[in-house]
C-alpha cells in the first residue's frame, strides 16, 4: 500500500526532477491488485525512469511489472488504460512469454560466446544471460493476441470499460508517428490493424 502525507512525490534521475501525485500512485496501485485478483496471479508493481512511455513483465520465479515516468504521464488518470495495460502484461506473465523469450535466445547468447572464445572465461549464468534484467521478450503475433484478449477479460471483471487497450494504442501510435520510438513498441507494436481489432474485442466483451 503507498502511503505518504504529500500530495506529490517527487523522484530525480539524472538531473531531471519527475513529480507524480499521490493520489494517482495509489489509483494505480488499486488498479493493479483488482486486475491481480481476477487474473489470479501474484506480481509486484514497480516504478523506473524513462521518459520514453514503457512497461514490462518479468517472471521466471520473480513476477514483477514494471511501469516508467513516461508511462504514468501518458496514460495519466485513464482507468481502463491503466487496467488494459496491467491485464496484458499479467497474461505475458502468465501464460509464461518470458520463458519462451528465454528459450530463443539461449542459443544466440552462447553462439556470441563461441564467436568471442569467452566461455572459459565466463559463468554459465551470465554466458547464457539467466538475469531477468537481460531478459528481452519480443513477443509473437500470437502472444500479443492472447495477452490483449486476457488483459481485456480482465479488465471488465474488475469493472472497467474494454476500450482502454484501444485508448492506450491509440496514443503510442500517435507517438510512434511522431518519430519518437519508444521501447514499448519494440515488443508491443501498435498499428491500425492492431487497433481495429481491438475496437472488435471491447465491442463483444461490452455486449455480452
Amino acid at each position: 500500500m503507498i502511503r505518504s502525507k504529500q500530495d506529490t512525490i517527487k523522484l530525480t534521475y539524472n538531473g531531471n526532477v519527475f513529480s507524480i501525485a499521490t493520489r494517482r500512485l495509489r489509483e494505480i496501485n488499486f488498479i493493479f491488485q483488482s486486475i491481480c485478483a481476477r487474473a489470479e496471479q501474484s506480481a509486484s508493481l514497480w516504478i523506473e525512469p524513462g521518459l520514453a512511455p514503457n512497461a514490462s513483465a518479468r517472471g521466471l520465479g520473480n513476477n514483477r511489472i514494471t511501469i516508467n515516468f513516461g508511462m504514468i504521464s501518458m496514460i495519466g488518470d485513464n482507468q481502463a488504460e491503466w487496467a488494459a495495460l496491467i491485464g496484458h502484461e499479467l497474461a505475458h506473465l502468465i501464460l509464461e512469454h518470458s520463458k519462451a523469450g528465454l528459450k530463443r535466445r539461449i542459443p544466440l547468447d552462447l553462439a556470441r560466446a563461441l564467436i568471442n572464445e569467452k566461455v572459459e572465461n565466463r559463468s554459465l549464468g551470465k554466458l547464457l544471460g539467466l538475469s531477468t534484467q537481460a531478459i528481452e521478450s519480443h513477443y509473437s503475433q500470437k502472444q500479443e493476441n492472447d495477452s490483449d484478449y486476457l488483459g481485456a477479460i480482465w479488465a471488465v471483471e474488475a469493472g472497467y470499460s474494454a476500450w482502454g487497450a484501444a485508448g492506450l494504442h491509440s496514443k503510442m501510435l500517435a507517438i510512434k508517428e511522431g518519430n519518437n520510438y519508444p521501447e514499448f513498441l519494440s515488443s508491443h507494436p501498435s498499428s491500425e490493424k492492431r487497433i481495429r481489432r481491438l475496437n472488435r474485442l471491447a465491442k463483444r466483451l461490452e455486449t455480452k
